[in-house]
């Protein structure tokens, strides 16, 4: 049979069954419709988390945390990610900039709006970086002790402002309630106007040379001490307010990944007057305190002060494993987004 034979075989047989030549011809193209599609998708969405990527600078940019003892059973005991750590992080060669993610609640007064909200202290040269730069309205803060702040447009909206450029440069309170040992300790010894030496009153001297009684009173009045300790740190906060100024309006960031931007930026020297005599309010924290022996700490001792997460940005001319090595060998975990990227580059 020739050629020209087969071909007009075929071509026969394609006009005698015409209804399969249509679902075979119809199932290709649909086939071939659907894996385009899927390239052209792909491809769209990594150039779009590529642009993202670049305008936020997360290509040059490392979060660092402290090892889970729990997840490593072997390691004895967590190395601390504290400002000593910072230091040693930021000396890498090629790392610009390590800062800590310092984040804690507030109270935002604007006009006659009250917000409560989360806000996060910064050094003016994490500022500075494209993480925190991308402004609406208004300038960068150019100074860690400049009693200005930054908000994010989603807080303006809620306070019922739409315009960003109508906030800034005008002055908005800021309010922050902190737990003390001050009036943990007023509270153990007056509670409800009850005071130690009225419970004193109470213990029956005589009965005390029975053990069982002395035991008994003992687990009492302790039991009592740490509750009026506790209740007192807890639920009687001092509130610390400041007046500061609206130096720009930021563009709302949707949470990336293991990114994290509060709705409110205060410089970090600023910051820390939120946070003079007071302690964190989470009882975990108050026996992490006692067990490390920094309870009674000054409050201007940061060395003690650790940090859940560290945020460090590196020269774009250094590969990003170099400086996750030099990282991972001093005991801490990290998370690179631009190794995250690779991992969207392949799938």
């Amino acid at each position: 049979m020739t050629l020209r034979d087969m071909v007009a075989v075929s071509f026969g047989n394609l006009t005698r069954l015409k209804l399969r030549t249509l679902l075979t011809s119809a199932g290709v193209l649909i086939a071939i419709a659907a894996f385009v599609s899927m390239l052209s998708f792909g491809a769209g969405n990594q150039k779009y988390i590529e642009e993202q990527f670049d305008r936020l600078g997360l290509f040059t940019t490392i979060q660092v945390y402290p090892k889970d003892s729990r997840r490593n059973p072997d390691t004895i005991a967590a190395v601390k990610l504290n400002t000593r750590a910072i230091e040693r992080i930021a000396a890498i060669p090629g790392v610009n900039l390590a800062y800590p993610f310092d984040a804690f609640t507030v109270k935002v007064k604007i006009g006659d709006s009250t917000l409560v909200s989360s806000a996060q202290a910064l050094p003016a040269s994490a500022m500075r970086t494209k993480l925190f730069s991308n402004l609406l309205s208004g300038k960068i803060i150019d100074s860690s002790n400049s009693r200005q702040v930054i908000l994010s447009e989603d807080l303006i909206k809620n306070a019922g402002i739409h315009r960003a450029d109508s906030l800034v440069g005008l002055p908005i309170i800021i309010s922050v309630r902190v737990s003390t040992l001050d009036s943990a300790f007023r509270h153990v010894f007056v509670d409800k106007g009850e005071t130690l030496l009225d419970r004193a009153r109470q213990i029956k001297i005589d009965s005390l040379f029975r053990s069982s009684y002395r035991s008994r009173i003992l687990r009492r009045e302790a039991n009592e001490i740490v509750r009026r300790f506790v209740d007192g740190f807890l639920n009687a906060q001092k509130e610390i307010s400041d007046t500061l100024t609206v130096a720009g309006i930021r563009q709302s960031t949707s949470r990336m990944g293991r990114l994290h931007i509060e709705q409110v930026i205060i410089p970090i020297a600023t910051a820390s007057k939120f946070k003079t005599g007071g302690m964190s309010n989470n009882p975990i924290d108050i026996f992490s305190a006692m067990q490390a022996g920094s309870l009674f700490s000054e409050p201007g001792d940061n060395d003690e002060e650790s940090f859940s997460q560290v945020t460090v940005n590196f020269d774009p001319k250094v590969f990003y494993k170099s400086i996750t090595d030099s990282i991972d060998a001093m005991g801490y975990r990290t998370f690179s987004f631009a190794a995250e990227f690779e991992q969207i580059q392949r799938a």
